[in-house]
């Protein structure tokens, strides 16, 4: 039987076979600080915003939406106001009104719900 031939001719030169360091790959690198891993982007909060679901009647649920982007944080200010507590550092949405709101969708504009 006939001896096989290597699987194929090697890619790289014998005389140098590292891979060419390119600014994708230290950009895809960890970064470490002794053993400890730096990690990048944006930090972590301290305490960040919890999920809940909670069951508003379908009127207030209108008149809360037609606030318009945004109209989440506008309920957790009142909460918060009534609770007493710290109320919400963010200020009112993007083009919201001086009074914190924003004008009313025009009709057949916005988000819409499929009837139940």
């Amino acid at each position: 039987m006939a001896k096989k031939s290597a699987a194929g001719s090697s890619i790289l030169d014998e005389a140098d076979d590292a891979p060419e360091l390119t600014d994708a790959f230290f950009a895809a690198a960890t970064v470490r600080d002794g053993d400890k891993i730096v990690r990048r982007g944006r930090p972590k909060l301290a305490a960040p915003k919890q999920l809940v679901t909670i069951r508003f009647p379908a009127r207030t649920l209108e008149r809360l939406r037609a606030l318009g982007r945004g109209w989440q944080g506008v309920v957790v200010k009142a909460v918060e106001k009534e609770l007493g507590g710290v109320v919400a550092t963010t200020d009112a949405p993007k083009g919201a009104g001086s009074d914190g709101h924003r004008p009313a969708p025009a009709a057949g504009r916005g988000r819409r719900r499929a009837a139940a």
